[in-house]
């Protein structure tokens, strides 16, 4: 049974009757504009997404949030299952006689906030009773992304719960928390400062806790210790029971220095002698952790795209830097940026290469991405093969146009996202 010591140290709003301002950090303006309008609904809302991108924080916010529109700080109720083991009956129970001090019923109002809910047992079902029982009870989940997790919302909770992906810092943000002002309608006049806060940006991953960090050894370091290794080392060992974590480590490792490989199990296979299942189940759950992003191969007919060779990248930009040089890695990062800040699910490989291909409503977007000067002629290749309408290089250089194709400098696209089309 949970002691109601422990419910008080997570719950100090009931005695202070506000968040302490140490928990609140700074706020997340695009995040709280896109859930906003689900805060009046039944269904349950889900945070996830990687470690240390300030989800916690996040939940603090919404509970501050709540008291200032003056809800009763006991009907709040927020604990996390970080380092705790329980059931949220006993939570509830507890809650219940000491802190209310009064019988929870189907008339009754609360707010329910349960952090890391993916490390409770069984999860899923024990909130799907307290969903359909109590319908008064508004439901804030949060975890690191897991098989657990999303396995647990399409099955026992479909239906009962919104997801969203809570995302390190978007340039934007970034840019606003550095305290850089732009006027986006006059991008072009702040291109100088522009383009070397970009790198600054990638170097740092839009993680919140370093976006003021200089030392690039600390950033590095965060990186490596905060965000990877406790994903590889705890995260996945302890979800999946994996005993072999040195693969792991080794499948990261080669996938972070060389972004954009094409994906070959029996190579890896051969290479880190183990079995072609083995990898293929190390590299899902990587994917599924949010280490590792796959961007298929584009063909016309959907089953062919499926079986041909897709590419691995890092899911974060700031991945690359942590076994590369920051030369180095800035030559490699380019690709990887721009697969993360538009989402790429395609590229195109057949008698001629194109490193991205988006699809936008029913058309066809070939993007090339070059760290040097743009190169135009693989695009055109695309255009005159699928009859796209337009296209695009992506490039340090400034803007330019070629026919139907545009080249546009990289911190713009980082600005910009799918905006660009």
């Amino acid at each position: 049974m949970v002691a109601l010591n422990g419910l008080i140290l997570q719950n100090p709003w009931w005695k202070e009757k506000k968040v302490p301002k140490v928990f609140l950090g700074r706020k997340r303006k695009e995040f709280f504009e896109k859930i906003k309008k689900y805060l009046r609904l039944r269904q349950a809302l889900l945070i996830y997404g990687l470690r240390r991108t300030g989800k916690t924080t996040f939940f603090y916010q919404l509970i501050q949030k709540l008291i200032l529109s003056e809800v009763a700080p006991e009907k709040i109720l927020y604990f996390s299952f970080d380092e705790k083991e329980t059931s949220l009956k006993d939570i509830l129970t507890v809650y219940e006689s000491e802190v209310l001090q009064e019988i929870i019923t189907e008339n009754t109002t609360l707010y329910l906030f349960l952090d890391e809910i993916q490390k409770l047992e069984n999860w899923q079902e024990q909130v799907k009773i307290i969903y359909d029982r109590y319908p008064k009870i508004k439901i804030f989940l949060s975890g690191s992304a897991s098989i657990n997790l999303q396995k647990g919302i399409r099955e026992s909770l479909a239906g009962r719960v919104f997801e969203f992906e809570f995302t390190p810092l978007s340039f934007r943000e970034f840019l606003e928390w550095k305290g850089v002002k732009v006027k986006r309608a006059k991008l072009d006049l702040y291109h100088k400062e522009l383009k070397l806060l970009a790198k600054e940006y990638l170097l740092k991953g839009g993680f919140p806790e370093i976006v003021n960090e200089k030392d690039k050894e600390i950033i590095r370091l965060y990186l490596k210790s905060s965000v990877l290794e406790k994903i590889v080392g705890q995260d996945l060992p302890l979800e999946f029971g994996l005993r072999d974590p040195e693969l792991l480590q080794s499948l990261i490792e080669n996938f972070f220095s060389q972004p954009g490989m094409i994906l070959n199990y029996n190579k890896l296979a051969s290479d880190f002698q183990r079995s072609k299942v083995t990898i293929i189940n190390y590299v899902f759950y990587l994917t599924y952790a949010l280490l590792l992003r796959e961007v298929k191969n584009f063909r016309p007919s959907l089953r062919v795209t499926s079986r041909k060779g897709r590419k691995i990248y890092p899911y974060n930009p700031a991945f690359c830097f942590i076994y590369l040089p920051e030369k180095e890695g800035f030559k490699k990062v380019w690709e990887t940026a721009v697969a993360t800040v538009l989402g790429t699910e395609y590229y195109y490989r057949n008698s001629f290469e194109v490193g991205f291909v988006l699809k936008h409503g029913n058309e066809l977007v070939p993007i090339e991405v070059k760290s040097n000067k743009p190169e135009f002629s693989q695009v055109e290749k695309f255009i005159e093969k699928f009859g796209a309408k337009k296209g695009f290089v992506i490039t340090q250089e400034e803007e330019a146009q070629q026919g139907n194709i545009k080249s546009l400098p990289l911190w713009k696209v980082l600005i910009k996202g799918r905006d660009i089309i």
